[in-house]
């Protein structure tokens, strides 16, 4: 700033028109390199006019949303398997079924064996009436049906790990932006 006022008063700077606000305004804040890292990773980066290791973080979050839509996408296909082979092969009837209802029917062989094992534990309020929530499954037909149910929560659940990692993503960023700012 001292610079800045001695330039000012020679005569040779009479065209310069330099305030003590010019060394402030250039300076970035990092509240901004935060927000902007949250918002999209790579973006505080940007911001921080350091986009070189952003776009690392930026790519990185285009494939995770890419991984998050096809891994839930493929969930999704897995629950209707399922429910489409409970309706076929089971005799389920899918309307209006909760999934713990999906899940129950794959450790049962039929409504009868759960409302005898609910009986037992006096879960009586567990039980299901048996016209409405009917099944019954050949050993090998409870298996299969059991594999394509366990395969739609392993996505489901894997699902909940790539939210993690786009959260980890633009935490990383936003830490970064404000290393560079």
């Amino acid at each position: 700033q001292v610079w800045v006022e001695n330039m000012m008063r020679s005569p040779n700077a009479s065209n310069l028109k330099v305030s003590s606000d010019a060394n402030n305004s250039g300076k970035k804040k990092t509240g901004l390199a935060i927000i902007y890292s949250l918002l999209l990773p790579g973006m505080g980066e940007l911001y921080a006019e350091s986009y070189s290791s952003g776009k690392y973080f930026t790519i990185a979050e285009g494939a995770l949303w890419g991984v998050y839509i096809g891994m839930n996408t493929y969930a999704g296909w897995q629950k209707d398997k399922y429910r489409s082979f409970a309706a076929s092969n089971g005799g389920v009837s899918t309307a209006g079924k909760k999934d713990d209802y999906f899940a129950e029917i794959s450790i049962y062989n039929n409504i009868d064996e759960y409302n005898d094992s609910k009986a037992l534990e006096g879960d009586f309020a567990a039980m299901y009436e048996p016209r409405q929530y009917y099944w019954s499954w050949s050993a090998n037909d409870r298996k299969r049906y059991r594999s394509l149910w366990v395969s739609s929560e392993e996505a489901y659940n894997n699902v909940r790990f790539v939210v993690g990692a786009l959260i980890l993503n633009r935490i990383a960023s936003a830490i970064n932006a404000v290393r560079l700012v």
